[in-house]
């Protein structure tokens, strides 16, 4: 629409062609075949925000020969991405499209204009506070792309998003829901944990290893535990439910040997400061509305393993112990110990331990209000 593009048609005969074609004459018709595609206004499909990694970029130089080479791009993505016809995806180019979505998407609050640093210090004196990115690595985020995560002791990160129907918890009936932004994903979805516990459970299974699904295909007692608490609270209002995206819940138990007490690949990742938000092969997954938080996500927000934390204690400490998704050893998963402010191997074989709920939601969800702090949190429409 209100342009031009030129062309230049040749034509020629053949080599072969004999002296009988001199001064004769060709006549034929060309028909263009095309496709028109929108490049102006709210016209990107919200449901993928980041159109496979384009704004995952949003606030880098890197240009597309660079940093695009190892993303799956469609022919349709590439031509989008490329608002200004360049040839080239840049910084200019995401932020285009990025100002053309909506400004009441809680994804575009939280990302546009961000300042996150790549380099977290995983140590109990770590002065860590504010949103940090991995991004670079494919063994811990999907093909190297940018999860985005709250660390440390953030106060901007509180979210309201539907409204207690039950008294699980401890928490009233017609009490908001509280959440806490974890992390922005890949695809720009947004995972958010309870402030409050949802519930009390075990965390073990009759193998010797917490498994989050019991050898025989039956929910453990915590997955039921968090899925009735979901379904009583957010699954029974639909306009809730719908902003709620199903989301692959990691329960690491590979490399656990309940025979000799094996540690798995989980304990050696903490042990080594060097947590992942990308499922290990031979992981038990879950792919579901709502799940619990895994040890690695805890320790991308501040928590270390066995260490108590001196300073600046993760926001994700509520003054209460609660269960991760995260085996280690037999008989038991890790805790988040409030007393000591660490990740510990808790046995649950004997432990009792709080639940927060985890959701994942879509990266078209509005906002109608708010700032993120505790007094005035984001209210999702």
């Amino acid at each position: 629409a209100n342009s031009s593009r030129s062309y230049e048609l040749r034509i020629w005969i053949k080599e072969d062609a004999t002296n009988d074609t001199i001064g004769k004459q060709y006549n034929g018709k060309l028909t263009l075949d095309t496709k028109q595609t929108e490049h102006t206004g709210i016209k990107y499909a919200k449901g993928d925000v980041n159109m496979n990694g384009i704004l995952d970029f949003l606030d880098s130089e890197i240009t597309y020969d660079y940093a695009f080479d190892k993303i799956d791009f469609t022919k349709e993505q590439q031509e989008l991405a490329d608002v200004d016809g360049d040839n080239r995806i840049t910084m200019a180019d995401s932020r285009t499209i990025f100002s053309q979505l909506s400004t009441n998407m809680l994804s575009y609050k939280l990302l546009d204009g961000t300042l996150s640093s790549d380099n977290p210090t995983f140590t109990n004196t770590s002065t860590d506070n504010g949103v940090f990115v991995q991004y670079r690595d494919g063994t811990k985020t999907k093909n190297g792309m940018r999860v985005y995560y709250y660390r440390g002791p953030v106060e901007n990160n509180y979210v309201q998003f539907g409204t207690y129907k039950t008294s699980d918890g401890g928490n009233t009936i017609g009490q908001p829901i509280i959440w806490r932004i974890v992390k922005v994903n890949e695809d720009a979805s947004i995972q958010l944990i309870t402030q409050n516990n949802i519930g009390v459970s075990s965390f073990w299974n009759l193998s010797g290893i917490a498994k989050y699904i019991n050898d025989d295909g039956t929910n453990s007692d915590i997955k039921n535990t968090v899925e009735n608490w979901y379904n009583k609270n957010i699954a029974i209002d639909s306009t809730l439910d719908n902003n709620v995206k199903e989301n692959t819940y990691c329960n690491d138990i590979t490399g656990i040997d309940f025979n000799d007490y094996t540690v798995g690949s989980a304990e050696l990742r903490l042990v080594s400061k060097n947590p992942t938000f990308k499922c290990p092969t031979g992981a038990i997954t879950v792919k579901n509305k709502v799940g619990l938080i895994t040890a690695d996500e805890v320790m991308f927000a501040g928590g270390l393993y066995n260490e108590n934390m001196t300073t600046n204690i993760t926001y994700l400490d509520n003054n209460t112990p609660f269960w991760t998704l995260t085996s280690g050893a037999s008989f038991y998963s890790y805790f988040w110990d409030s007393n000591a402010n660490t990740l510990i191997g808790y046995d649950v074989s004997f432990g009792i331990g709080n639940i927060r709920a985890v959701i994942t939601l879509k990266p078209s969800v509005e906002t109608s209000g708010g700032t993120g702090t505790s007094t005035d949190p984001y209210i999702i429409k």
